[in-house]
């Protein structure tokens, strides 16, 4: 297949680069090849990456007779699950979309806002003065317990306990290099205790368990309509799911909504904590919308300057850049005068799209007050995807970060320890600063 030109590196260092250095690998790739230009990775092939807004916006606009986001994440159904939302298409995409998104829309995300504080709480007060700490160990911990109790209701220490470290394996796993074994079908075969994936499926399999478990315990009350977490809900208005979709819907969700806002959270305070002038502007109208109190749920919705800040740090720092957001096309479809054959996989890449400088005076420069007065454009701010793919938890998303970055702005201080810039590196299956944002604790509020 004729494609566009592109780095002349062996596929296995394309991806080795990418893992080790994202940002600047995509950085070189534009600056050499222009805003159209295409990768080479191991397994999942050539990506031709777009970062002009018309690109993108055409993109976005595609029908599923244009392009496929399900089939380009195709060798990813393992992981995923075979009837994940994530490797659907067509009307079986839709009807899980039109199922999920009402969800999270409005003030169903809101419902969740004092269970976050909540757990934001109860981490934030075992941090003492003097302490080092590792956010994104933090931050990952804290995610993960949000989006558990968020999505199956779990409020058993134990439960917690079990699916919290049943899913961080199964994350760091599917980072590693042996999880591109399992996206090579011939490879997928059980090798018996020498299988490099038996922890990975034990793991899958324990958390699924744990899901039709969950979803048993309704169907044997007969009435879960006072419940707010998202499982029960689901079996209420998706009455015609079956158990493997059901299954699937849930665990995509808990993978796509932990570690993704995790990562987010480390570039917010990597963010912050180094710029000091932007950090002490968000800080001061949290003091007067708290009036200097404690923070309570009805005073997010007040925080613009918070509100933009995130836009901001989503728009310098996406952490899926590539991975997952491709295109497969159906038939031949045209971008930027070119006629891409059927088989191409297109990828509207934010990294490139959100440091235009075209787009975005200063682009490379965190302004926390960027967003203040405008709303992003979807074609040019693309952090969740766009169009029907668009992140279907993108409303719960933000308002996690929002409660959070709040909570802990407002009830410690703290520094970073590092003094040079963060590097970003292919963190579990997300691009976050490598190191972990490293910060000392230097005071918490009693």
């Amino acid at each position: 297949m004729h494609l566009l030109p592109g780095p002349g590196l062996p596929p296995a260092l394309q991806i080795a680069r990418y893992r080790f250095q994202p940002y600047e690998f995509l950085d070189g790739c534009a600056s050499r090849y222009g805003d159209l230009f295409t990768v080479r990775f191991p397994i999942l092939g050539p990506l031709v990456c777009a970062s002009r807004p018309e690109s993108i916006r055409r993109i976005f606009a595609a029908s599923s007779e244009e392009l496929r986001l399900g089939e380009a994440n195709d060798i990813f159904r393992p992981l995923f699950g075979e009837r994940s939302i994530s490797v659907l298409d067509g009307p079986s995409h839709l009807k899980l979309r039109r199922l999920s998104v009402p969800l999270f829309q409005g003030e169903q995300s809101y419902a969740w806002t004092g269970m976050i504080l909540e757990v934001a709480s109860r981490r934030t007060r075992r941090w003492r003065p003097g302490q080092h700490l590792r956010l994104r160990e933090e931050m990952e911990a804290l995610t993960l317990e949000v989006i558990l109790r968020a999505l199956l209701g779990l409020e058993d220490p134990a439960q917690l306990r079990l699916a919290s470290r049943h899913a961080r394996t199964m994350v760091q796993w599917s980072a590693s290099p042996l999880s591109a074994l399992l996206m090579v079908p011939a490879l997928r075969r059980d090798l018996g205790p020498l299988t490099p994936w038996k922890g990975y499926h034990r793991d899958l399999s324990t958390l699924a368990a744990l899901v039709m478990d969950q979803a048993a315990r309704r169907r044997r009350a007969r009435d879960a309509s006072g419940r707010r977490d998202l499982l029960s809900r689901l079996m209420q208005e998706g009455a015609g799911l079956s158990d493997e979709e059901l299954k699937d819907l849930v665990l995509m969700l808990l993978f796509a909504g932990y570690e993704t806002t995790a990562t987010s959270l480390c570039w917010a305070f990597e963010a912050l904590l180094s710029h000091p002038g932007e950090r002490t502007w968000v800080e001061r109208e949290l003091a007067e919308v708290t009036g200097g109190g404690p923070l309570e749920a009805g005073h997010l919705e007040h925080l613009v300057r918070l509100d933009s800040a995130i836009k901001e740090v989503l728009r310098l720092y996406p952490v899926v850049p590539i991975l997952g957001m491709a295109r497969r096309a159906v038939r031949p479809f045209e971008l930027q005068g070119v006629t891409f054959p059927a088989g191409t996989k297109l990828v509207p890449t934010s990294y490139l799209a959100q440091r235009r400088a075209d787009v975005y005076p200063d682009p490379t420069h965190f302004r926390a007050a960027r967003f203040l007065d405008s709303k992003p454009d979807p074609a040019s701010w693309l952090p969740f995807g766009g169009g029907l793919r668009r992140c279907v938890g993108l409303p719960f998303a933000l308002h996690e970060l929002k409660a959070v970055l709040a909570h802990v702005l407002s009830q410690t201080r703290l520094r970073l320890t590092r003094t040079s810039p963060a590097h970003a590196s292919l963190e579990g299956i997300t691009v976050g600063p490598r190191g972990g944002t490293p910060v000392a604790v230097e005071s918490v509020r009693a």
